[in-house]
């Protein structure tokens, strides 16, 4: 017996209206993935203005150590 080209039993047929609500959750979850890029990129910008304003302030006081801090924190895997 021959077999079929396309074996259909393999396919899952979904509802019109379940389709539909997928494709809306993706669109929705595209946005909120490019709302979070744009924060990101935001973040960055916002890290290398403070990185390259204090970079020459080197020493013990308050705000150095923050800086030095924040810089350990965000270059560290787990806090990603």
């Amino acid at each position: 017996m021959k077999t079929p080209f396309f074996d259909f039993s393999d396919f899952i047929f979904f509802p019109v209206d379940e389709i539909a609500k997928l494709q809306q959750r993706l669109s929705l979850l595209r946005e909120e993935y490019v709302k979070v890029q744009k924060q990101l990129e935001e973040s960055e910008r916002d890290r290398e203005r403070l990185k390259a304003q204090y970079e020459g302030h080197e020493g013990s006081g308050f705000v150095p150590q923050i800086l030095k801090t924040v810089a350990l924190l965000y270059n560290n895997s787990k806090y990603r």
